[in-house]
């Protein structure tokens, strides 16, 4: 087929072509108008916050606990969003904590990486180098945490495309949560041990014996005194004040002190001296019980001491081994350390040198043996005193106890019962306060230390991008346009198809036309 052919076919059908292009062009804008009106929206909003807790760029709260970006959508800060603005009824609680999202948002992190990978990609580095590299980084990554996470919304969901105020206070609510849970977490709060007042178990105290009584007074004092030695510990404890009177740690633990050596000791004489008890059986057997727990812990301390006093005799008696002295006798070790200091022999790299060197070391390694199980007997001796003079005390009051059964008047006792109950009252009140106030220093030193005035700000206000779900009008125009170019096409090559089955066929016919060989009217035969 000639290209004058197909010109011919076009030139023909023209009309057609052009009705079906037409055609073809109405139908596809309606289908595009149509697919436009009626598919979801998808509605991006987004921005940054700038988390400013100290730690944040080691992963870690203020007071060391792991930190991640999860946290900031949390199941459980969701949670509280969701019930919050109340919509049970307008999404389900999957696809609303689904929708959000946490990235990290810090572009300097992004060149230092692009920095220094080209650096390291050099394979002709050595390994020092590259370790030196590979420092740098970890160095430089460091300072330029800043902490910038961006908190975004991206759903169909048509509760998320309603208003672009929603977004905003959604986003907002998720910080103010997250920073809320966080803080009742105790994040923002030391994290060491202490007691609060409930470790002073009041009905028990008024119940019990008042030997018992005593020892929980006693128990509860020495368990504050640890506790304002693990605050004291705190950077700036020492100036800190707190409780309406602003006492200090020092004026608490005078306080304390006081207690142990003016107000418990009444308690403990009038027991030991009065016989005073609410229940003399009761008393009695407490005591006898903690003489049986006392005297087997002195049981204890003592062999353990003595062990350990046996063992720095016969380490003694040995001496210790060495490269020299194998046996480990003082003969060996003496004349061996004699020799070295003399300085007999000249140093040299021989197995001479490298032996007294091993020497030298086996002295040291000796020493911190030595003044090891030292400090240990020591210790040990300490405890065993303060054990012992425990269960003097304890012993002294069995016997006010039993001695005193039927000696106190009647009317003696009432009136001594009354003012043990008044001490111990008034003790049990110095304790609270104190646990109180342990708790107030613990508090006001997190706050000071810990804990930043904003745990974020918002960097880079709320973006809200809303698009259409799976197409854009710009691609769905440039889709329907394609499909038009492709029918065009088709319908151009159809006609040309068409036009060459047509085209034979008439050839044919012309080919096989009869032809007369009469002559025509008005011709003149020469011939």
């Amino acid at each position: 087929m000639s290209l004058r052919h197909v010109l011919e076919v076009l030139k023909d059908r023209a009309l057609l072509i052009v009705s079906v292009m037409l055609l073809t062009g109405v139908l596809l804008t309606a289908v595009v108008c149509l697919f436009l009106a009626f598919q979801p929206n998808h509605s991006e909003a987004s921005l940054v916050a700038r988390l400013t807790f100290n730690g944040v760029d080691r992963g870690k709260y203020p007071n060391g606990a792991l930190f991640s970006p999860a946290d900031l959508i949390d199941t459980p800060v969701m949670q509280k969003v969701y019930e919050r603005n109340h919509l049970e009824q307008q999404i389900s609680f999957p696809s609303f904590k689904e929708a959000f999202t946490v990235t990290n948002q810090n572009p300097a992190i992004e060149r230092v990486q692009r920095e220094y990978r080209a650096l390291l990609d050099n394979r002709q580095l050595s390994v020092a180098d590259r370790q030196k590299l590979e420092a740098e980084y970890e160095s430089k990554a460091k300072t330029v945490m800043n902490g910038e996470y961006t908190l975004s919304i991206a759903s169909a969901d048509p509760f998320f495309t309603r208003s672009d105020v929603s977004a905003a206070k959604l986003l907002d609510q998720v910080l103010e949560t997250w920073a809320q849970n966080s803080e009742s977490k105790g994040v923002y709060l030391y994290d060491i041990e202490l007691y609060s007042p409930n470790v002073v178990q009041l009905q028990l105290v008024a119940k019990d014996d008042y030997m018992m009584a005593y020892d929980q007074l006693r128990v509860a004092i020495d368990r504050i005194m640890d506790n304002l030695d693990k605050i004291s510990k705190l950077p700036g404890a020492n100036l800190v004040r707190v409780g309406e009177e602003g006492s200090t740690v020092a004026d608490l633990r005078a306080r304390l002190n006081d207690l142990l050596k003016f107000r418990l000791p009444t308690i403990a004489g009038s027991i030991r001296q009065g016989g005073l008890s609410r229940d003399r059986d009761i008393a009695a057997v407490y005591v006898k019980e903690q003489l049986f727990r006392l005297g087997t812990e002195v049981e204890a301390l003592t062999k353990r001491r003595d062990m350990y006093v046996r063992a720095l005799a016969e380490y003694n008696a040995k001496g210790a081994p060495s490269a020299d002295n194998p046996a480990g006798t003082e003969m060996g070790r003496g004349s061996a350390a004699n020799n070295f200091a003399m300085g007999t022999t000249i140093p040299q790299f021989g197995e001479s040198f490298l032996n007294r060197i091993v020497e030298l070391s086996s002295q040291n390694t000796d020493l911190a043996f030595r003044q090891e199980i030292s400090r240990q007997s020591l210790s040990l001796g300490g405890q065993l005193i303060e054990t012992e003079r425990e269960k003097a005390v304890y012993a002294d009051m069995l016997k006010g106890i039993s001695d005193s059964s039927e000696m106190l008047n009647p009317a003696r006792r009432e009136a001594l019962q009354a003012s043990m109950e008044q001490r111990i009252q008034g003790v049990l009140t110095e304790i609270n306060a104190a646990l109180a106030l342990t708790q107030e220093f613990h508090k006001k030193l997190s706050a000071e230390n810990l804990k930043p005035s904003k745990v974020y700000t918002v960097t880079t206000p709320l973006i809200v991008v809303k698009q259409p779900a799976f197409l854009s009008s710009r691609r769905a125009v440039m889709a329907a346009f394609a499909v038009w170019l492709v029918i065009s096409a088709g319908v151009v090559v159809f006609a040309i198809l068409l036009g060459r089955r047509i085209r034979p066929v008439a050839n044919e016919n012309e080919a096989y036309e009869p032809v007369s060989h009469a002559p025509k009217f008005g011709t003149v035969n020469e011939g």
